[in-house]
Protein backbone atom coordinates (compact mmCIF):
# COMPACT_ATOMS: atom_id res chain seq x y z
CA UNK A 1 0.00 0.00 0.00
CA UNK A 2 2.78 2.43 0.90
CA UNK A 3 4.47 1.82 -2.44
CA UNK A 4 1.28 2.70 -4.29
CA UNK A 5 0.94 5.91 -2.29
CA UNK A 6 4.52 6.90 -3.11
CA UNK A 7 4.07 6.10 -6.80
CA UNK A 8 0.82 8.07 -6.91
CA UNK A 9 2.51 11.04 -5.27
CA UNK A 10 5.46 10.72 -7.65
CA UNK A 11 3.07 10.74 -10.61
CA UNK A 12 1.36 13.88 -9.32
CA UNK A 13 4.66 15.67 -8.65
CA UNK A 14 5.98 14.67 -12.07
CA UNK A 15 2.86 16.00 -13.79
CA UNK A 16 3.16 19.34 -11.97
CA UNK A 17 6.89 19.55 -12.69
CA UNK A 18 6.33 18.70 -16.36
CA UNK A 19 3.70 21.40 -16.76
CA UNK A 20 5.86 23.98 -14.99
CA UNK A 21 8.96 23.02 -16.99
CA UNK A 22 7.12 23.45 -20.28
CA UNK A 23 5.88 26.86 -19.11
CA UNK A 24 9.34 27.90 -17.89
CA UNK A 25 11.22 26.84 -21.01
CA UNK A 26 8.73 28.74 -23.13
CA UNK A 27 8.53 31.78 -20.88
CA UNK A 28 12.27 32.15 -20.33
CA UNK A 29 13.31 31.43 -23.90
CA UNK A 30 14.90 34.49 -25.49
CA UNK A 31 12.76 35.15 -28.52
CA UNK A 32 13.89 36.92 -31.67
CA UNK A 33 12.93 40.52 -31.17
CA UNK A 34 13.20 43.44 -33.52
CA UNK A 35 15.15 45.88 -31.39
CA UNK A 36 14.85 49.61 -32.00
CA UNK A 37 17.96 51.21 -33.44
CA UNK A 38 19.63 53.34 -30.78
CA UNK A 39 22.05 56.09 -31.64
CA UNK A 40 25.30 55.81 -29.73
CA UNK A 41 24.41 58.91 -27.72
CA UNK A 42 21.11 57.30 -26.67
CA UNK A 43 22.68 54.03 -25.51
CA UNK A 44 22.99 53.72 -21.73
CA UNK A 45 26.41 53.36 -20.17
CA UNK A 46 27.17 49.94 -18.73
CA UNK A 47 29.60 49.03 -15.96
CA UNK A 48 30.75 45.41 -16.07
CA UNK A 49 31.58 44.47 -12.48
CA UNK A 50 33.50 41.30 -11.67
CA UNK A 51 34.25 40.34 -8.05
CA UNK A 52 37.24 37.98 -8.01
CA UNK A 53 38.86 35.98 -5.23
CA UNK A 54 41.52 33.35 -5.91
CA UNK A 55 40.56 33.15 -9.59
CA UNK A 56 43.78 32.46 -11.46
CA UNK A 57 42.13 29.66 -13.44
CA UNK A 58 39.29 31.51 -15.17
CA UNK A 59 39.75 35.25 -14.78
CA UNK A 60 41.87 36.01 -17.86
CA UNK A 61 39.48 34.22 -20.24
CA UNK A 62 36.54 36.02 -18.65
CA UNK A 63 38.09 39.47 -19.09
CA UNK A 64 39.20 38.75 -22.64
CA UNK A 65 35.62 37.90 -23.59
CA UNK A 66 34.40 41.18 -22.08
CA UNK A 67 37.10 43.24 -23.78
CA UNK A 68 36.01 41.81 -27.14
CA UNK A 69 32.54 43.35 -26.65
CA UNK A 70 31.21 45.58 -29.41
CA UNK A 71 29.32 47.75 -26.90
CA UNK A 72 30.81 51.22 -27.01
CA UNK A 73 29.77 52.86 -23.74
CA UNK A 74 31.38 50.36 -21.42
CA UNK A 75 33.55 50.40 -18.33
CA UNK A 76 35.07 47.27 -16.81
CA UNK A 77 35.79 47.10 -13.09
CA UNK A 78 37.34 44.10 -11.34
CA UNK A 79 37.70 43.86 -7.58
CA UNK A 80 40.33 41.63 -6.03
CA UNK A 81 38.61 40.34 -2.91
CA UNK A 82 41.72 39.81 -0.77
CA UNK A 83 42.99 36.96 -2.94
CA UNK A 84 45.76 34.70 -1.73
CA UNK A 85 47.14 33.94 -5.17
CA UNK A 86 48.06 35.95 -8.28
CA UNK A 87 44.55 37.22 -9.02
CA UNK A 88 45.55 40.87 -8.49
CA UNK A 89 48.45 40.51 -10.93
CA UNK A 90 46.10 39.10 -13.57
CA UNK A 91 43.71 42.03 -13.14
CA UNK A 92 46.52 44.58 -13.31
CA UNK A 93 47.85 42.99 -16.50
CA UNK A 94 44.67 44.20 -18.23
CA UNK A 95 45.14 47.82 -17.13
CA UNK A 96 46.42 48.86 -20.56
CA UNK A 97 43.09 47.61 -21.99
CA UNK A 98 41.15 49.94 -19.71
CA UNK A 99 40.22 47.48 -16.95
CA UNK A 100 39.91 49.27 -13.60
CA UNK A 101 41.44 47.48 -10.62
CA UNK A 102 39.99 47.79 -7.13
CA UNK A 103 41.67 46.28 -4.09
CA UNK A 104 38.96 44.90 -1.85
CA UNK A 105 38.87 45.16 1.93
CA UNK A 106 38.10 42.66 4.66
CA UNK A 107 34.29 42.33 4.80
CA UNK A 108 32.53 44.39 7.46
CA UNK A 109 30.92 42.48 10.32
CA UNK A 110 27.86 40.52 9.22
CA UNK A 111 28.71 40.71 5.52
CA UNK A 112 29.55 37.85 3.19
CA UNK A 113 32.73 38.58 1.28
CA UNK A 114 31.22 38.45 -2.21
CA UNK A 115 28.27 40.65 -1.18
CA UNK A 116 30.65 43.20 0.33
CA UNK A 117 32.71 43.13 -2.86
CA UNK A 118 29.56 43.59 -4.97
CA UNK A 119 28.49 46.57 -2.85
CA UNK A 120 31.94 48.12 -3.31
CA UNK A 121 31.75 47.59 -7.05
CA UNK A 122 28.24 49.03 -7.27
CA UNK A 123 29.24 52.15 -5.34
CA UNK A 124 32.23 52.64 -7.64
CA UNK A 125 30.42 52.02 -10.94
CA UNK A 126 29.48 54.99 -13.11
CA UNK A 127 27.25 53.20 -15.62
CA UNK A 128 23.50 53.62 -15.86
CA UNK A 129 23.35 49.83 -15.80
CA UNK A 130 25.59 47.43 -13.89
CA UNK A 131 26.36 44.02 -15.34
CA UNK A 132 27.50 41.63 -12.61
CA UNK A 133 29.41 38.73 -14.06
CA UNK A 134 30.99 35.60 -12.58
CA UNK A 135 34.51 34.70 -13.61
CA UNK A 136 33.28 31.38 -15.03
CA UNK A 137 31.00 33.21 -17.47
CA UNK A 138 31.98 33.93 -21.06
CA UNK A 139 30.24 36.25 -23.49
CA UNK A 140 30.33 36.94 -27.21
CA UNK A 141 31.09 40.42 -28.63
CA UNK A 142 27.38 41.10 -29.16
CA UNK A 143 26.12 39.80 -25.78
CA UNK A 144 26.05 43.07 -23.88
CA UNK A 145 24.36 44.90 -26.76
CA UNK A 146 21.68 42.21 -26.99
CA UNK A 147 21.10 42.19 -23.24
CA UNK A 148 20.84 45.97 -22.98
CA UNK A 149 18.47 46.13 -25.95
CA UNK A 150 16.27 43.42 -24.41
CA UNK A 151 16.20 45.26 -21.08
CA UNK A 152 15.19 48.53 -22.71
CA UNK A 153 12.58 46.83 -24.89
CA UNK A 154 10.96 45.17 -21.86
CA UNK A 155 11.23 48.30 -19.67
CA UNK A 156 12.58 46.32 -16.71
CA UNK A 157 15.07 47.09 -13.97
CA UNK A 158 16.77 43.70 -13.71
CA UNK A 159 17.49 40.80 -16.04
CA UNK A 160 19.40 37.66 -15.09
CA UNK A 161 20.68 35.17 -17.62
CA UNK A 162 21.16 31.43 -17.38
CA UNK A 163 24.20 30.85 -19.61
CA UNK A 164 24.38 27.73 -21.74
CA UNK A 165 27.05 25.06 -21.46
CA UNK A 166 29.12 25.23 -24.60
CA UNK A 167 32.00 22.95 -23.68
CA UNK A 168 33.57 20.96 -26.45
CA UNK A 169 33.87 17.23 -25.93
CA UNK A 170 32.52 15.16 -23.06
CA UNK A 171 33.04 16.76 -19.67
CA UNK A 172 32.15 15.65 -16.17
CA UNK A 173 31.36 19.27 -15.32
CA UNK A 174 28.47 19.08 -17.80
CA UNK A 175 27.07 15.56 -17.27
CA UNK A 176 27.20 15.70 -13.49
CA UNK A 177 25.94 19.26 -13.08
CA UNK A 178 23.80 19.66 -9.94
CA UNK A 179 20.10 20.30 -10.45
CA UNK A 180 19.96 23.88 -9.15
CA UNK A 181 18.67 25.52 -12.34
CA UNK A 182 16.55 22.53 -13.37
CA UNK A 183 14.74 22.70 -10.03
CA UNK A 184 14.23 26.45 -10.41
CA UNK A 185 12.37 25.88 -13.67
CA UNK A 186 10.43 22.83 -12.51
CA UNK A 187 8.76 24.44 -9.50
CA UNK A 188 6.05 27.13 -9.67
CA UNK A 189 7.37 30.69 -9.67
CA UNK A 190 5.19 31.72 -6.72
CA UNK A 191 7.35 29.37 -4.64
CA UNK A 192 10.69 30.55 -5.98
CA UNK A 193 11.72 33.30 -8.42
CA UNK A 194 14.44 31.89 -10.71
CA UNK A 195 17.69 33.81 -10.89
CA UNK A 196 21.28 33.34 -11.95
CA UNK A 197 24.43 34.66 -10.32
CA UNK A 198 26.46 34.02 -13.47
CA UNK A 199 25.28 37.07 -15.42
CA UNK A 200 22.76 39.70 -14.38
CA UNK A 201 22.08 43.27 -15.45
CA UNK A 202 20.48 45.83 -13.15
CA UNK A 203 19.57 49.49 -13.35
CA UNK A 204 21.99 51.25 -11.00
CA UNK A 205 19.44 53.74 -9.68
CA UNK A 206 16.91 50.96 -9.09
CA UNK A 207 19.55 49.05 -7.11
CA UNK A 208 20.29 52.12 -5.02
CA UNK A 209 16.59 52.71 -4.30
CA UNK A 210 16.21 49.26 -2.74
CA UNK A 211 19.24 49.85 -0.54
CA UNK A 212 21.94 48.21 -2.62
CA UNK A 213 23.41 45.06 -1.11
CA UNK A 214 23.01 46.14 2.52
CA UNK A 215 19.70 44.36 3.08
CA UNK A 216 21.09 41.19 1.51
CA UNK A 217 24.54 41.47 3.06
CA UNK A 218 24.41 38.02 4.68
CA UNK A 219 22.32 36.28 2.00
CA UNK A 220 24.08 33.47 0.19
CA UNK A 221 22.28 34.34 -3.09
CA UNK A 222 21.68 38.12 -3.02
CA UNK A 223 20.70 38.24 -6.68
CA UNK A 224 17.80 35.90 -5.86
CA UNK A 225 16.45 38.27 -3.20
CA UNK A 226 16.79 41.24 -5.54
CA UNK A 227 15.08 39.27 -8.32
CA UNK A 228 12.13 38.59 -6.02
CA UNK A 229 11.85 42.29 -5.11
CA UNK A 230 11.78 43.44 -8.72
CA UNK A 231 9.60 40.52 -9.80
CA UNK A 232 6.87 41.65 -7.41
CA UNK A 233 7.03 45.03 -9.15
CA UNK A 234 6.86 43.50 -12.61
CA UNK A 235 10.32 44.83 -13.52
CA UNK A 236 12.32 41.59 -13.57
CA UNK A 237 13.03 39.07 -16.30
CA UNK A 238 14.86 35.74 -16.32
CA UNK A 239 16.09 34.37 -19.64
CA UNK A 240 17.91 31.30 -20.88
CA UNK A 241 20.80 32.21 -23.13
CA UNK A 242 20.79 31.27 -26.80
CA UNK A 243 23.36 31.46 -29.56
CA UNK A 244 21.86 34.85 -30.38
CA UNK A 245 22.60 36.15 -26.89
CA UNK A 246 25.90 34.30 -26.66
CA UNK A 247 26.33 33.87 -22.90
CA UNK A 248 27.85 30.61 -21.70
CA UNK A 249 29.81 29.28 -18.78
CA UNK A 250 32.53 26.75 -18.09
CA UNK A 251 32.40 25.99 -14.39
CA UNK A 252 34.28 22.97 -13.05
CA UNK A 253 32.32 20.15 -11.45
CA UNK A 254 34.02 20.66 -8.07
CA UNK A 255 33.12 24.35 -8.11
CA UNK A 256 29.50 23.45 -8.85
CA UNK A 257 29.50 20.99 -5.94
CA UNK A 258 30.94 23.65 -3.62
CA UNK A 259 28.24 26.07 -4.75
CA UNK A 260 25.49 23.52 -4.05
CA UNK A 261 26.85 22.92 -0.55
CA UNK A 262 26.84 26.67 0.10
CA UNK A 263 23.31 27.17 -1.23
CA UNK A 264 21.26 24.10 -0.27
CA UNK A 265 20.95 24.46 3.51
CA UNK A 266 20.08 28.20 3.43
CA UNK A 267 17.60 27.53 0.60
CA UNK A 268 15.80 25.06 2.87
CA UNK A 269 15.32 27.68 5.59
CA UNK A 270 18.28 26.36 7.61
CA UNK A 271 15.96 23.78 9.21
CA UNK A 272 17.56 20.33 9.73
CA UNK A 273 14.18 18.57 9.94
CA UNK A 274 13.10 20.12 6.64
CA UNK A 275 16.40 19.16 5.00
CA UNK A 276 16.13 15.52 6.09
CA UNK A 277 12.47 15.39 5.05
CA UNK A 278 13.25 16.80 1.59
CA UNK A 279 16.14 14.38 1.13
CA UNK A 280 13.94 11.40 2.03
CA UNK A 281 11.11 12.66 -0.18
CA UNK A 282 13.43 13.11 -3.17
CA UNK A 283 14.77 9.61 -2.68
CA UNK A 284 11.32 8.03 -2.44
CA UNK A 285 9.77 9.94 -5.34
CA UNK A 286 12.65 9.81 -7.79
CA UNK A 287 14.83 6.82 -6.84
CA UNK A 288 12.26 4.23 -5.73
CA UNK A 289 10.79 3.92 -9.27
CA UNK A 290 14.25 3.04 -10.61
CA UNK A 291 14.69 0.45 -7.85
CA UNK A 292 11.35 -1.17 -8.68
CA UNK A 293 12.14 -1.24 -12.41
CA UNK A 294 15.59 -2.77 -11.88
CA UNK A 295 14.08 -5.35 -9.52
CA UNK A 296 11.46 -6.28 -12.12
CA UNK A 297 14.13 -6.61 -14.81
CA UNK A 298 16.30 -8.86 -12.66
CA UNK A 299 13.45 -11.08 -11.47
CA UNK A 300 11.35 -10.87 -14.64
CA UNK A 301 8.37 -10.23 -12.38
CA UNK A 302 6.39 -7.30 -13.70
CA UNK A 303 3.33 -6.10 -11.82
CA UNK A 304 1.32 -2.91 -11.65
CA UNK A 305 3.84 -1.10 -9.48
CA UNK A 306 6.79 -1.90 -11.72
CA UNK A 307 4.84 -0.84 -14.82
CA UNK A 308 3.92 2.50 -13.24
CA UNK A 309 7.53 2.86 -12.15
CA UNK A 310 8.64 2.23 -15.72
CA UNK A 311 6.36 5.01 -16.90
CA UNK A 312 7.84 7.36 -14.30
CA UNK A 313 11.39 6.47 -15.32
CA UNK A 314 10.58 7.32 -18.93
CA UNK A 315 8.95 10.58 -17.81
CA UNK A 316 12.02 11.55 -15.77
CA UNK A 317 14.25 10.86 -18.75
CA UNK A 318 12.13 12.97 -21.11
CA UNK A 319 11.80 15.87 -18.68
CA UNK A 320 15.52 16.11 -18.02
CA UNK A 321 16.20 15.64 -21.73
CA UNK A 322 13.94 18.60 -22.45
CA UNK A 323 15.95 20.71 -20.02
CA UNK A 324 19.43 19.61 -21.12
CA UNK A 325 18.55 20.03 -24.78
CA UNK A 326 17.79 23.69 -24.10
CA UNK A 327 20.72 24.61 -21.85
CA UNK A 328 23.54 22.34 -23.08
CA UNK A 329 25.07 22.47 -26.51
CA UNK A 330 26.82 19.09 -26.25
CA UNK A 331 26.09 15.91 -24.32
CA UNK A 332 22.43 16.60 -23.61
CA UNK A 333 21.31 13.08 -24.54
CA UNK A 334 23.84 11.34 -22.31
CA UNK A 335 22.99 13.81 -19.57
CA UNK A 336 19.41 12.57 -19.54
CA UNK A 337 20.59 8.96 -19.11
CA UNK A 338 22.58 9.79 -15.96
CA UNK A 339 19.60 11.49 -14.30
CA UNK A 340 19.23 8.85 -11.52
CA UNK A 341 22.86 9.39 -10.55
CA UNK A 342 22.28 13.16 -10.53
CA UNK A 343 19.33 12.65 -8.17
CA UNK A 344 21.51 10.63 -5.78
CA UNK A 345 24.17 13.31 -6.03
CA UNK A 346 21.57 15.98 -5.21
CA UNK A 347 20.41 14.14 -2.09
CA UNK A 348 24.03 13.77 -0.99
CA UNK A 349 24.74 17.47 -1.54
CA UNK A 350 21.66 18.55 0.41
CA UNK A 351 22.73 16.47 3.41
CA UNK A 352 26.38 17.50 3.03
CA UNK A 353 25.30 21.15 3.05
CA UNK A 354 23.36 20.68 6.28
CA UNK A 355 26.22 18.95 8.08
CA UNK A 356 28.77 21.49 6.81
CA UNK A 357 26.75 24.37 8.27
CA UNK A 358 25.92 22.55 11.50
CA UNK A 359 29.60 21.77 12.08
CA UNK A 360 30.54 25.36 11.21
CA UNK A 361 32.75 24.70 8.22
CA UNK A 362 31.50 26.05 4.91
CA UNK A 363 34.30 27.61 2.92
CA UNK A 364 33.85 30.10 0.11
CA UNK A 365 37.16 30.82 -1.58
CA UNK A 366 39.04 30.22 1.66
CA UNK A 367 36.57 32.05 3.93
CA UNK A 368 34.30 30.40 6.47
CA UNK A 369 30.85 31.85 5.75
CA UNK A 370 28.80 30.06 8.41
CA UNK A 371 28.51 32.92 10.89
CA UNK A 372 27.21 35.65 8.53
CA UNK A 373 24.85 33.21 6.81
CA UNK A 374 23.37 31.68 9.96
CA UNK A 375 23.06 34.86 12.04
CA UNK A 376 19.79 36.79 11.89
CA UNK A 377 19.73 40.14 10.10
CA UNK A 378 18.81 43.08 12.30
Amino acid sequence: MIEWFILSLATLVTAIAAAQLFVSLSRYRLKDYSYPDLAEDDSPTVSVCVPARNETYSLADCLQSVLASDYEKLEIIVLDDCSQDKTSNIIKSFAHDGVRFIQGDTPAEGWLGKNYASETLASTANGEFILFMGVDTRIEPHTISELVNYTLLKHVSMVSVLPRRRDSGWRTSVFLSPLRYFIQMAIPQFIHTPSSSALWLIDRQALQKVGGFFKVRNQIAPEGILARIFDTRGTYRYIISTDKLGAFYAKKWQSQVDTSIRLSYPALKKQPLLVVSVAILIYLLFILPYVLVVTALLTNAWDGQSLVSGGLVVAYFLLYLLYTRRVWRHGWLLGAFVFPYIILQEVTLILASMFAYLFGRVDWKGRNICYPVLRRSK
